[in-house]
């Protein structure tokens, strides 16, 4: 069960490289060297606390959390093209109806996803996403 947070960020980070148009991505605790002017995300996986939700040996388990893409876009160009990139990362994510990813007996199960409050950051504006995902594994 050690590997189970990475591998949800794994499924997660592979949906999220299949955005078009492609903007450069700051991982978690992995630097990105910024162009003035050039839109990028900055990614976080926010997990939350873990819950048994069957008995026995095989049960299951259920692991909440976010998954938290912000969009930056430069300061002064609108919100148009920040906007259409924040709907493009919400469709993404709330394309399949059920089960996101899934991978042996791991699936993941986004609820919602959607923009937060939009915040300069420097010489940034910068909108969160958040996607709210469960994930359930006998693992």
């Amino acid at each position: 069960m050690s590997q189970i947070n990475s591998t949800i960020k794994g499924l997660l980070a592979a949906r999220l490289n299949t955005l078009s148009p492609v903007l450069p991505v700051a991982w978690e605790n992995f630097p990105l060297a910024t162009v003035q002017g050039v839109p990028w995300l900055m990614v976080h996986q926010l997990p939350a606390t873990q819950a048994r939700i069957t008995l026995g040996p095989d049960g299951w388990c259920k692991y909440p959390g976010i998954f938290q893409v912000d969009v930056l876009y430069p300061i002064g160009k609108g919100w148009k093209d920040l906007m259409a990139t924040v709907d493009a990362i919400c469709n993404l994510f709330l394309q399949n109806e059920g089960i996101l990813a899934e991978q042996g007996n791991l699936k993941i199960v986004v609820l919602a996803a959607g923009p937060g409050p939009a915040m300069r950051e420097e010489n940034w504006y910068k909108v969160p996403v958040s996607i709210r995902y469960e994930c359930y594994s006998n693992i």
